[in-house]
């Protein structure tokens, strides 16, 4: 409060003038978030505080980095981006703004690639996984105690590199059998012939069943297979000097 006071020859009046000093805008502090990710790691929260402060604003640098919320802190990474980025946070009180950076290092994750189905030729085979995948550098493993030889079933693999960042990979190692429906024609190179809806390839094991209406024909052009079998009743034509070649060499077949 400021007083004013006026004297005279007749006497003395006050007046009072009320001031109010606001307090200035402390220094910004981070007080969590991560300084080290790994690549596309899972969204995280940076939060910093600053004494006097009205609100805290967030930023990212560079833009490839991510987008973080301005308001709440939480960081959504690009899955593609790695190495440094620059997190601020801006404070705004009645009397200045402060600012404080945050360096982040985003270590770059393995790439195994998409994940990998494989068609064994016959019932008795195994896979080697071990071929299938870059593991170079990586300290990797597989769900399975003998990735070497293993029969038909989905397998997961997961790498680390040396600054701890993961990727993971499926195989799918299975025996491709197409059974014939003649579902809309007799026409073999029709996909929704099949109950894979697919046309049957050279690791294909063809079933054509005897309940279906239509005939199994093979006339537009040649037709692949690793085996085939052919139900009690049923018609399979091979027209125009076309041809099926069977690629197995199988001492067991596949049931329907």
């Amino acid at each position: 409060t400021i007083t004013a006071t006026a004297t005279g020859l007749c006497g003395t009046t006050t007046a009072d003038k009320i001031i109010t000093v606001n307090p200035s805008t402390g220094a910004t502090t981070f007080t969590s978030g991560a300084e080290t990710v790994c690549q596309n790691a899972a969204d995280g929260t940076y939060t910093a505080t600053a004494a006097n402060s009205t609100s805290i604003v967030y930023s990212v640098l560079p833009v490839e980095a991510g987008v973080i919320s301005a308001s709440t802190g939480v960081m959504n990474w690009d899955a593609a981006f790695s190495g440094t980025a620059t997190i601020t946070a801006t404070a705004t009180g009645l009397c200045g703004t402060t600012t404080a950076d945050r360096i982040v290092t985003v270590n770059a994750k393995p790439i195994l690639g998409a994940d990998i189905t494989v068609f064994q030729n016959c019932v008795d085979e195994t896979t080697d996984l071990n071929p299938l995948f870059n593991t170079t550098g990586l300290t990797f493993e597989w769900n399975t105690p003998n990735p070497g030889a293993v029969p038909p079933g989905t397998y997961r693999l997961i790498v680390t590199n040396g600054q701890g960042c993961s990727d993971t990979a499926f195989v799918n190692v299975s025996l491709e059998v197409a059974v014939w429906t003649g579902a809309i024609s007799s026409d073999w190179h029709t996909a929704g012939n099949w109950n894979i809806n697919k046309v049957p390839t050279a690791q294909t094991h063809v079933i054509v069943d005897n309940t279906t209406v239509n005939e199994c024909i093979i006339s537009t052009s040649n037709a692949a297979a690793a085996s085939v079998q052919t139900k009690n009743g049923t018609i399979t034509k091979i027209e125009n000097n076309r041809e099926i070649i069977i690629s197995g060499s199988c001492a067991t077949l596949p049931t329907n």
